[in-house]
This record gives structure tokens, C-alpha cells and sequence, in this order.
């Protein structure tokens, strides 16, 4: 919204003559009309209807902004869904099973399958999945059917979600493995995690100092020698970092952060391959080694055609 709003100086409305008076009908004298402002090109409009009309159209921008953060969103119910999941951490759709909370309901239907056996098994290699759907598309591997090709490079895909991967190292968007072959959006990450025992020390990427000391500034690449270097400032004893709604203590900024995401709900940690979400660094790892992700990887990977 514009602080800066012009005033009306005339009773109802301004005459047309007058450059830069507020148009809209004015319900009293010297009534200050405060009018939405497009963030692009600067134009006000008479309300945030006709603002959004025109950002869709003028810029092509998604009519629903979250509150937290600068995503937007084409519905309504998916800004909703955004929120949830991502920054209140509220969890409205519950398993009737086992009681685990989940924010939307397409991602406790998935849940819920983990209770069910994979009924529907491929006669070629054994492999199992919960619906018929996934067997009959998987067998297409066997088949050698690839109904999906890349228009730049030829390549065919079993899948439509391979195809988009594989199609994503052409934009730049995902950088492609040397080591497995499989394509990542933070490639080096990948690398530093998974190949760090294949590749010589001078052909790995250097990390990146991603922690820094709020007493000194020192920068750190991981938390284990952070938290060592802490330890220097606090005596290893004192514990200076207390939370205000448990009043827990803790000798540790780290360890301080990770007990308040109990009760925020931020989840800062993210697969790169599913785009889970957890709340500690443990978590990720616990998952990156479930059957459950390993074998959607697998399904992921590219497959190349002889074309």
C-alpha cells in the first residue's frame, strides 16, 4: 500500500484537469484514499483486485504471496498448503493408523501406504509397488519402451519426471554427476556426500565456510568443529543460551537452535531428490539411507536411449 497517498482536496472528487489527484470517489473533504502500488512498474489502482489483475496480465506474476516468504502461488489453496508445511509447522491431517501428523492431505495419503503391503510385484525382477499404476509403468523398463524424448538430444525416458530431470541439465537448472551419471541441482554438495571416498582429496570441491562465530567471525565448514571452537569462548561449563518458552540451558549456540526448531517447526533441512523437509541434519541422513529413497533415486535416474 501507498503511505504516501494523495489527498483529495475537493469534496467527492477531483476534476479531471488536476495531474496526480486520486480518481476515486472521495467521502469527505481532505479524505487521504490509501491505493495499492504495483512492486514492478510503480502504477496505483483504486483497489488490490485491480492490482492483482494487473500483475497477473502486465507481468505474469502468481496472484497469491506467502506472508513468510517471497513464494507465490496460483491458488489460493496451495499458498495455504505452502504455509502450513514450510513455516507454521501445522499439521491438520492426522493418520488413522499410527496418529502421525501431516500438513496436507496428499502427503499422509503417501504416508498411509507405508502401512499396506506392495501387493502388485513384477514378474521380471521381483520388484513390488502399492498400485497397479506403478507396476504396469515400471515394466515399460524391461520393455525397453521410452515414450518420452528429449527434443534437444534424443534421448528416451520411461517416465515423464525423468524426462524433466534430464531436461533441467540442459537449462543449467541441474548439473549432471560424472561419478554416477545422475543429475543434481547442488551438484557439489552431491559430490562432497556421496563420492568423497571415490575421488582423489585435489578433485573434490572445496567446502564452503557455511557457519560463522556470532563472538569472533571465525567461519567453520561443518558443525563438529564449530561446536569445538564455541567451547573457547564459553568455558566448556556455562551454559549462556536459554530458551524463553522451556528455559531450558545450553552451552551451545547449535545446540540451542536445534532444541527452539522443537518448538518453531522449522525444518531447514532438505532432501534434494523428494524435497522432504526435516528438522535436523540427522534426520536427512537418517532418510537419505531409508529403502524408501534409495529406490526412488534409482527410479529417477536417467536411462539413455540408443537413439
Amino acid at each position: 500500500t501507498n503511505l504516501n497517498a494523495v489527498v483529495c482536496f475537493l469534496f467527492r472528487r477531483a476534476p479531471r484537469s488536476t495531474p496526480g489527484v486520486c480518481w476515486c470517489q472521495c467521502r469527505a473533504e481532505l479524505t487521504v484514499t490509501s491505493h495499492p502500488v504495483c512492486s514492478v512498474c510503480g502504477t496505483s489502482f483504486t483497489g488490490i483486485l485491480k492490482l492483482r489483475e494487473h500483475e497477473i496480465r502486465e507481468h505474469g506474476l502468481l496472484p497469491y504471496t506467502c506472508d513468510y516468504c517471497p513464494k507465490r502461488f496460483n491458488h489460493k489453496a496451495h499458498r495455504d498448503l505452502h504455509v502450513k508445511a514450510r513455516h507454521t509447522g501445522e499439521k491438520s491431517c492426522h493418520c488413522d493408523i499410527c496418529g502421525k501428523g501431516y500438513s496436507c492431505i496428499s502427503v499422509l495419503k503417501t504416508h498411509r501406504m507405508t502401512h499396506f503391503d506392495k501387493t502388485f510385484i513384477c514378474d521380471v525382477c521381483g520388484k513390488s509397488f502399492y498400485h497397479a499404476c506403478h507396476l504396469t509403468r515400471h515394466k515399460l523398463v524391461h520393455q525397453d519402451v521410452r515414450p518420452y524424448q528429449c527434443s534437444t538430444c534424443g534421448k528416451g525416458f520411461t517416465q515423464a519426471a525423468n524426462l524433466r530431470s534430464h531436461q533441467a541439465i540442459h537449462t543449467g537448472e541441474r548439473q549432471l554427476c560424472s561419478v554416477c551419471g545422475k543429475s543434481y541441482r547442488c551438484l557439489k554438495n552431491h559430490v562432497i556426500s556421496k563420492h568423497s571416498h571415490e575421488l582423489p582429496a585435489d578433485e573434490l570441491p572445496a567446502r564452503d565456510a557455511i557457519i560463522t562465530c556470532e563472538v569472533c567471525g571465525k567461519k567453520f565448514p561443518n558443525p563438529s568443529q564449530f561446536r569445538v571452537h564455541q567451547r573457547s569462548h564459553t568455558g566448556g561449563e556455562t551454559k549462556p543460551y536459554s530458551c524463553s518458552l522451556c528455559s531450558k540451558t545450553f552451552n551451545l549456540a547449535t545446540s540451542f537452535m536445534r532444541h527452539r526448531s522443537i518448538h518453531t517447526g522449522e525444518t531447514p533441512y532438505s532432501c534434494h531428490d523428494c524435497g522432504k523437509h526435516f528438522r535436523l541434519l540427522t534426520f536427512l541422513k537418517a532418510h537419505l539411507q531409508t529403502k524408501a529413497h534409495l529406490r526412488r533415486t534409482q527410479q529417477r535416474q536417467p536411462v539413455t536411449s540408443d537413439l
